[in-house]
């Protein structure tokens, strides 16, 4: 391809990268929309793409620090780095691009510390923050960013006033007594939240919807699979997959399941539209829910 052809080029998409990916990208003075899958160890090279003002990655993690180099695009005003861990560290250097008008960093367990960050950017319209652990303290912090207009704040324990409690104010009775609303981070004090002994609590079915792309939290999801079971519990397990380039990744919990002593069957699958339309990935694989039944270890 000619320098001139690659000077014209306004909006890519690249599913593949190597060095000479970004040496041809380089040449792209008129990008300015940049669709990528990339590496965590190549995503320095974005550094070097100055001129661009809409971002969306995809792929591997790039973690926290790896954010540090999209931080130095002072002309982004839209931004789209969902489902990569970026944790707090991510969010200080998010809060460096004043000029973000659009930020999707769903699924990036930031924390009430990095929604702290994030209510530093007060050119922010549109704010995608699902999945992120945000809880009471930091739903106070995005509280602050009065001239959103666009905001997705959903699976987000956020205490008593939070959507969860919400949720069933709307869907049930004043009279309610069947339907109790409990926050429990997976894995963590089970005994303190669900008793021990003969006062613990177990369950007839426990529900997972949707929950496998939090990668690094299998063990402790099953932690608490296998604390709240008795021995005749069903756990079903619904899920797509929604970055189909990590359904390894995925389907590591029903491996680490299988190792502990669950009993894993499948169930069946539908076809729906994709939660994520536009995303990149087989539409076919990110159409498909698929549904597990896992039985809890016989020791239980």
């Amino acid at each position: 391809m000619s320098g001139q052809f690659l000077q014209n080029i306004a909006t890519l998409k690249v599913n593949a990268t190597s060095e000479d990916t970004f040496k041809k990208l380089i040449l792209m003075k008129s990008l300015t929309k940049l669709v990528i899958r990339i590496e965590e160890e190549e995503v320095h090279h974005l550094s070097e793409l100055k001129q661009l003002k809409s971002l969306h990655i995809y792929g591997s993690q790039i973690r926290g620090e790896g954010v540090r180099y999209i931080s130095e695009l002072k002309q982004l005003t839209n931004l789209d780095i969902r489902s990569h861990n970026i944790f707090h560290i991510g969010a200080k250097y998010l809060s460096e691009l004043k000029q973000l008008t659009t930020l999707n960093i769903y699924g990036n367990h930031i924390g009430a510390k990095g929604s702290k960050y994030i209510s530093e950017l007060n050119q922010l319209t549109t704010l995608f923050i699902a999945e992120n652990s945000v809880g009471v303290e930091g739903a106070k912090y995005l509280s602050e960013l009065k001239q959103l207009t666009n905001l997705g704040i959903s699976v987000n324990w956020l205490g008593n006033e939070g959507l969860a409690y919400r949720n069933v104010a709307l869907n049930f009775d004043e009279d309610n007594t069947v339907m109790e609303v409990r926050g429990h981070a997976w894995g963590e004090k089970l005994e303190q939240t669900f008793g021990k002994g003969e006062e613990k609590e177990t369950f007839d079915i426990i529900l997972l919807s949707d929950l496998l792309f939090n990668h690094f939290c299998h063990s402790q999801l099953l932690d608490s699979c296998e604390y709240l079971s008795h021995p005749n519990t069903l756990i079903y397990v619904g899920y797509s997959h929604h970055r189909p380039w990590l359904i390894k990744e995925d389907m590591n919990l029903f491996k680490l399941a299988t190792e502990r002593g669950f009993k894993v069957e499948y169930g069946f699958q539908r076809k729906y539209p994709p939660m994520f339309e536009n995303d990149p990935g087989d539409y076919e694989e990110r159409s498909t829910v698929h549904v597990q039944i896992m039985r809890p270890p016989s020791h239980n």
